[in-house]
Formats: structure tokens, C-alpha cells, sequence
């Protein structure tokens, strides 16, 4: 999706954009409006309002989809002879708490429900439904890939796969697991939570994150991360040390969400260069020590990672 159609609705509309306006439609504000204006100024907001605006659009959203919504998740099929709890979906279908969707080679399948949102199965893939209340939309996600696109509020809707459990924090993302329960979380608007035990990854939009069985969730990069530091996190992931040095002179600016998520992955005597790397990019905020991010106070790890931030987007 152009960046420009969420301000002028120059440029393609992303699909997902468009059922939002599409649904959205009955609630239009009708009195009249100032045109925002290009200006050399916009740049350095325009990623951050878009998503602003995305958010808000997701929240009305649910608003408006609550209202008499069902227990159940709709189903219909997309191609193919997907099959919920063994029976093929036919018109008018339902995938209620505790049944499962499969899908073969040659099968998709579109869930909704108009108080969470939209999930596309995709082939191969095998999906239940572990919980399915007001306040709780959990999905078990074994194998395949599933597309959301949610406008629930943030953590309402959860999946879990073999290997790690992701939170939606809204709105849009893909999360694909193999065979084996390795999986790939890839976020395409908004926020999406990534977590096993004590191990989290919080994962922007236009980012993604290996999730590796017994590990549990990996290193998030940005999509257009450089060759050299994918290389390196992918050898700090197979328990490879020395490649830090490598991802520390390998980072851009932007890459600071994956240094910062280094953090309390690495050995403790080596924090201190994720450290010094981080400050290269994003100075310390007040009152947050070199030695409390080294020791990962949590709150002082919070503070960095917000004032990290304006460089992700």
C-alpha cells in the first residue's frame, strides 16, 4: 500500500485498508473538512499518523462490529474443500470453541467475525479454536500460515503455535509454523507481541521474527534489514557469539530494534557493546543508566525502547 494513500488516497489501496472503508462507510463523518496540505514537515510524522490513523480505524471498528456478534467464527471457503471438525465448509458455515479448520495443498479458507476481525487460512494448514468469548479470541495455529488483519483492541486476540504465543497489538499480520514448529511472525500494520516463557519480541509493522522450537521467539529485523546483519543474527540465533560484532557494525539506526531486543540475549559481559551501539544511534533518556540497561531493569529497558522508537517507524 502507498504510504500516500492514508493521507490523500493517492496510490493503491491496501486490500485490508479498503474492507475497513468499505465497512466504516455508514459512519462517515459528513460535515466538511480542512484538506491537509503537503508540507516539508509531514515527512518525519507521516509514518507515525498513518498508524495513528490505523489504530483508530481498528477501534471503531470493533465499536461498531461488538454489537450482536456471535461466539463463533464465520467460515466460507476460498478455494479448494477446507473442513471444519472433518466435514467439508459449506455455505453458512461455523467454527466454534474448541473445533479445528484444515485446509490441504490445494485449499483456503477466510474466518470472520465482525467484533475481532478477519483471518485467512492458508494452504496446509491445520487451526483451532481454543477460546472464542467477548473478551478472549485464542487460536492454535499447528501448522500452515494465517493472515489477520484485526480490529479488536490490543491483546483481545492471541495464537499460539508450537514454539511461541503471538499477542495482537494491532492490526495486520502474517504468522506461518512448518512441520517441525518453527514459524515466521510477519507484521504488516500496527504492533504484534511475540513471547515463550520469559523470552518477548515486540515486532512492528514492516518487520518480522524467526521463531525456532525450544527458543521460542527470535531477533525481530526490518524487512529491508542489511544482507550482512541478517547474517549475523541468524549465527548469534544458532548460538554463534562471536557474530555480535558483526551485527553491531552491520546496524543502521533503524536497526536498533533488533539491538535493543540483543539486549538480554547476549552473555552478560558482552551488553556493554549492545549498549554502547544503542547510544551511537539513540542517546540514554534521562534517568536511564548504562548500568541499569546492562543489568535489564525493566523499566529502564522500557524507557530506551520508547525513545528507540521514532527511529523504527
Amino acid at each position: 500500500m502507498s504510504e500516500d494513500y492514508l493521507w490523500d488516497r493517492s496510490g493503491p489501496p491496501d486490500p485490508a485498508v479498503a474492507r475497513l472503508e468499505r465497512t466504516l462507510a455508514p459512519l462517515r463523518w459528513k460535515a466538511r473538512t480542512t484538506a491537509v496540505t503537503r508540507s516539508a514537515s509531514r515527512g518525519a510524522w507521516r509514518p507515525a499518523l498513518a498508524a495513528a490513523a490505523l489504530v483508530a480505524v481498528c477501534t471503531a471498528l470493533w465499536s461498531h462490529g461488538f454489537r450482536g456478534a456471535s461466539t463463533s467464527w464465520e467460515v466460507r471457503s476460498l478455494d479448494g474443500a477446507p473442513a471444519v471438525a472433518g466435514a467439508p465448509v459449506e455455505h453458512g458455515a461455523a467454527l466454534a470453541e474448541g473445533e479445528w479448520i484444515e485446509t490441504d495443498a490445494a485449499s483456503r479458507a477466510h474466518l470472520s467475525r465482525p467484533d475481532v476481525g478477519e483471518v485467512e487460512v492458508g494452504p496446509g494448514s491445520r487451526v483451532r479454536v481454543l477460546a472464542s468469548r467477548p473478551r478472549e479470541q485464542r487460536l492454535e495455529l499447528v501448522r500452515g500460515r494465517i493472515d489477520a488483519t484485526i480490529w479488536a483492541p490490543p491483546r483481545l486476540f492471541v495464537v499460539e503455535t508450537p514454539a511461541a504465543v503471538a499477542v495482537d497489538l494491532g492490526c495486520a499480520y502474517s504468522l506461518e509454523v512448518d512441520a517441525d514448529g518453527a514459524g515466521l511472525l510477519h507484521v504488516r500494520a500496527g504492533w504484534v507481541s511475540l513471547g515463550a516463557g520469559a523470552t518477548e519480541s515486540i515486532v512492528p509493522a514492516g518487520a518480522r521474527c524467526p521463531i525456532t522450537p525450544g527458543r521460542g521467539p527470535g531477533v525481530p529485523r526490518f524487512d529491508d534489514a542489511p544482507p550482512a546483519l541478517e547474517a549475523a543474527l541468524a549465527a548469534l540465533e544458532a548460538g554463534r557469539p562471536e557474530a555480535l560484532d558483526r551485527a553491531l557494525a552491520a546496524a543502521r539506526p533503524r536497526d536498533t530494534l533488533s539491538l535493543w531486543h540483543l539486549l538480554p540475549r547476549v552473555a552478560p559481559d558482552a551488553r556493554s557493546r549492545v549498549v554502547s551501539a544503542l547510544e551511537a544511534s539513540v542517546a540514554r533518556p534521562p534517568g536511564v543508566s548504562a548500568e541499569a540497561a546492562i543489568t535489564l531493569d525493566r523499566a529502564a529497558l522500557g524507557a530506551w525502547r520508547e525513545a528507540l522508537e521514532a527511529t523504527w517507524w
